[in-house]
């Protein structure tokens, strides 16, 4: 299993809570993919997030830092 920093999910969870997305009910799942996806967006992040995060693993890491699901 991928092993990732608690700063990593916990900036990730703050952005996540943060974003209209999730006020419109969006999943972290498809958060953090569209994320991914949305190089305009901010291109720098989304390349640092394809290349180390891998969502089967990152998404329960980042509910364990949570404290529960997202």
């Amino acid at each position: 299993m991928a092993t990732y920093s608690k700063e990593l999910a916990q900036n990730w969870i703050n952005k996540y809570n943060n974003s209209a997305a999730k006020a419109e009910g969006t999943s972290f799942e498809d958060f953090l993919m569209d994320c991914m996806m949305d190089y305009g967006h901010n291109e720098e992040a989304a390349v640092a997030v394809c290349e180390s995060i891998n969502i089967a693993t990152f998404i329960p890491f980042c509910e364990e830092v949570n404290g529960g699901a997202l």
